[in-house]
C-alpha cells in the first residue's frame, strides 16, 4: 500500500489515463503557486502543464507504466523554479500489474537577485518548500563563498546552535568533512557548459558518521555565458535527511507486514474504489462473498447479494466519520461454522474530512469457538443451579403445603364428633399422605438427575395431575365453599417433567384459593388448548386481581409480595416461572382489580 502522505515533497499519484488518484499538500501549494490551478483527485495533469513539459511528462510517464522509475530533470521550468521528477511505478496487490505511477518533485531554485541570505527567505516562504526533506546550497563562484541553509547544516550533523558563523570558516569545515568533493563535481560540471548537474557522494556528518548525499542543482550564468553560480538541493540518500531509517527500506518493510500479516486490510478510497488489499483479505473477501477483490473496483461490487443491503449501510456510517466494527458467521458444509470480524476505519486529513477508509478483516473463528464453548458450559452450570434452586423451591413450598393440609386434617380429625367424620378425615389423610408420597418420590428422581443437563421428559396425562393437586388442596376448597371447572379433556398429553408439572399447577390452583374475592364465591376454571403445536393451560379465577400497571413488574419475582396477604411469602409464582421457562415455555398473565386473573402456561 502507497503511504503518498509520508513525503514532505510535492507527490502526486495519476493513474494509467493521468489523472490524479491522491495527490499530497505540498504538490497543491506549489501547483496554486506557480500555475495558479488547482490540483484535486480526478484531475487531468497534463492540462496543468504547458505544451513542452506535456511532451516530455508525456512520454517518460509512458516508460513508468512499463514498470521502469525514470527520472526527468529539469522537466518544468517556471521562472527561476527547476523542477526534477522521479516517477515511480505503483504495483497492485499481486504485484503483477501497474495502474498507477507516483510523480515525486524536487524543486531547484535559481536566484535572480544577488544575496544567498535573501534567497533562503524566499524559499523559507513556500510552503512546499518549507517542508521539504532537503537542504539547500549555493556556491557563488565569483567570489568563492558558499551558503547553506539551516536544513543543509543540519543534514551535515549540525544544530542551529553550532552552526559555524564566520562564511570564511564554511568552507574549511565542509572540505574537512568531504563536501568539497561535491563542490569540485558541480564547478567542473559548470565550467564544461552543462546547466544541471546531479552527483552522489559520500561525506561525514560533524559527528564522524559516514553520510551519502544526493545532490541536484542548476548552474546560473552571466550574460557573456561564463558560470556565476551554483545552487543545488542535497538529500541524505534513502534517509529524510535526519537520520531517520531509508524510505525505501522501511517501505519494504511496511510491505512485507501488510502482505504477510494474519489480518485482512484493504484500502479505499472516498469514492469506495479499491486502492490496495493483502492475500488475506482476498481469501476472506472470497470465504465471505464468494466474490473476488480486483484493484480499481468498487467495493461494493465485491459482496453479495445477501450481505449488500447492510455492508452499505456500514460503510456509509464509515464515510460520516464512524468507526464500524461487527462480526459476520458462515454456515460451511458439515455444519462447521466460520467467525470473521470485519472492522471499517475512516481517514482524516487535516480538514478532518475523510478521505479514505481502511477496511480490516480477521478470522476469529477458534476464539468464537472457544467463546461458544465457554457460554455452553456456562448455560449448563445455570441450569444445573436453576435445578438445584427449583429443587429448594419444591422442598420448602410444595412440601409446606403437604405439612400444612396434614395439620389442618389431624386438628380436624381431634374434633370430628361422629365416627363418619373421623374416617373421612383419615380418608383424607390417606390422600394427602399419598400425595406427599409422591412429591417425595419426584424429588428424589430430581436428586438423581442434577448432575445431567436435561432433565428427564415423560408423556403425562394432564387431568391425573390437575386431580391430583385439587385432592392436595381439598381442604382450601371446602372451607372455601370454591367451585372448580375443570375442562381439560381426559386425553390431554404433555410431554413434561412429572415434578414440575406438579408444581406448576398445584401454585396456580392454590394462588386462584388464597387470593380469592371474601365478597363472592370463588370459581376457579381450568382449560386447554393448542397453540402452533403446543399445549396452553390456563387457570382463571373471580378472585381480588392485580393491579398490572402498579405491581406487573414484581408479579414473577422472589419474594415479592403486593396484596396485603399475611400469608403472601412471594415464592410461588417465582417458582412456576422458573420451572416453566427452563422447560422451554413461558407464562402470560391478564388481571383487572375486583375481577379476577387469567393465567396462561405456554409449554
Amino acid at each position: 500500500m502507497f503511504d503518498y502522505t509520508a513525503s514532505k515533497n510535492p507527490l502526486f499519484i495519476l493513474d494509467s489515463n493521468f489523472k490524479v488518484a491522491e495527490v499530497n499538500l505540498p504538490a497543491v501549494h506549489f501547483i496554486k503557486d506557480k500555475y495558479n490551478k488547482e490540483i484535486l483527485p480526478g484531475s487531468y495533469f497534463p492540462t496543468i502543464l504547458s505544451a513542452p513539459e506535456r511532451e516530455i511528462f508525456v512520454g517518460h510517464f509512458s516508460r513508468a507504466l512499463t514498470g521502469d522509475t525514470v527520472t526527468i530533470n529539469n522537466f518544468i521550468v517556471h521562472g527561476d523554479v527547476f523542477i526534477n521528477s522521479l516517477l515511480t511505478p505503483v504495483q497492485n496487490n499481486s504485484y503483477t500489474d501497474i495502474r498507477k505511477v507516483s510523480c515525486e518533485l524536487s524543486v531547484s531554485v535559481i536566484p535572480n537577485r544577488g544575496s544567498s541570505e535573501q534567497l533562503a527567505d524566499e524559499a523559507e516562504s513556500m510552503p512546499y518548500f518549507k517542508e521539504s526533506t532537503f537542504g539547500w546550497w549555493e556556491l557563488d563562484l565569483d567570489s568563492n563563498k558558499i551558503f547553506l541553509d539551516a536544513r543543509m547544516w543540519e543534514i551535515m550533523g549540525f544544530n542551529r546552535s553550532n552552526i559555524p558563523g564566520d562564511p570564511n570558516l564554511w568552507r574549511a569545515v565542509l572540505d574537512e568533512l568531504g563536501f568539497g568533493e561535491i563542490i569540485s563535481g558541480f564547478w567542473v560540471a559548470a565550467h564544461s557548459g552543462k546547466s544541471c548537474h546531479e552527483l552522489t557522494k559520500q561525506v561525514s556528518r560533524i559527528t564522524g558518521e559516514p553520510l551519502l548525499l544526493r545532490v541536484k542543482g542548476a548552474i546560473k550564468k552571466h550574460t557573456n555565458g561564463v558560470p556565476a553560480s551554483i545552487v543545488a538541493l542535497a538529500r541524505a540518500h534513502g534517509s529524510d535527511g535526519m537520520g531517520n531509517m531509508d524510505q525505501e527500506s522501511s517501505a519494504n518493510y511496511l510491505r512485507t507486514i501488510f502482505r504477510n500479516t494474519e489480518v485482512g486490510y484493504i484500502f479505499l478510497d472516498k469514492y469506495l474504489t479499491i486502492l490496495s488489499f493483502n492475500l488475506k483479505a482476498r481469501t476472506i473477501s472470497w470465504n465471505l462473498n464468494g466474490k473476488d477483490l480486483i484493484a480499481d473496483q468498487n467495493i461494493l461490487d465485491a459482496v453479495n447479494e445477501a450481505r449488500f443491503l447492510s455492508f452499505r449501510d456500514n460503510i456509509n456510517e464509515a464515510l460520516r466519520g464512524q468507526r464500524i466494527e461487527y462480526e459476520r458467521c458462515i454456515a460451511k458444509q458439515g455444519g462447521d461454522e466460520e467467525w470473521y470480524s470485519l472492522k471499517l476505519s475512516p481517514v482524516f486529513d487535516h480538514s478532518d474530512e475523510v478521505t479514505n477508509i481502511i477496511i480490516s478483516l480477521e478470522d476469529i473463528s477458534e476464539r468464537k469457538r472457544d467463546e461458544i464453548q465457554l457460554n455452553k458450559s456456562f448455560d449448563l452450570v445455570s441450569a444445573q443451579n436453576k435445578r438445584l434452586m427449583n429443587f429448594s423451591y419444591i422442598v420448602s413450598h410444595n412440601l409446606r403445603s403437604h405439612a400444612s393440609n396434614i395439620t389442618s386434617i389431624v386438628d380436624f380429625l381431634l374434633e370430628a364428633d361422629t365416627e363418619a367424620e373421623r374416617v373421612e378425615m383419615v380418608q383424607h389423610l390417606k390422600t394427602v399422605s399419598t400425595s406427599l408420597d409422591e412429591t417425595l418420590n419426584n424429588l428424589n428422581d430430581i436428586i438423581s438427575i442434577n448432575t445431567s443437563i436435561n432433565l428427564i421428559f415423560e408423556p403425562l396425562l394432564l387431568n391425573a395431575y390437575i386431580k391430583r393437586a385439587l385432592d392436595i388442596l381439598s381442604d382450601q376448597i371446602h372451607r372455601k365453599n370454591a367451585v372448580i371447572l375443570n375442562r381439560v379433556n381426559q386425553d390431554v398429553v404433555i410431554n413434561y417433567n412429572p415434578a414440575y408439572i406438579e408444581s406448576i399447577i398445584l401454585n396456580f390452583l392454590s394462588n386462584a384459593l388464597k387470593y380469592s374475592d371474601p365478597g363472592r364465591q370463588p370459581v376457579v376454571t381450568i382449560n386447554c388448548w393448542e397453540e402452533k403445536g403446543k399445549p396452553v393451560l390456563s387457570v382463571a379465577d373471580n378472585g381480588i386481581g392485580i393491579d398490572l400497571k402498579k405491581n406487573g413488574d414484581k408479579l414473577f419475582g422472589l419474594y415479592k409480595t403486593f396484596n396485603g396477604n399475611t400469608d403472601a411469602r412471594g415464592i410461588g409464582l417465582f417458582i412456576t416461572k422458573n420451572q416453566v421457562e427452563y422447560m422451554g415455555g413461558r407464562i402470560e398473565v391478564e388481571s383487572e382489580l375486583g375481577k379476577g386473573t387469567i393465567f396462561k402456561i405456554y409449554f
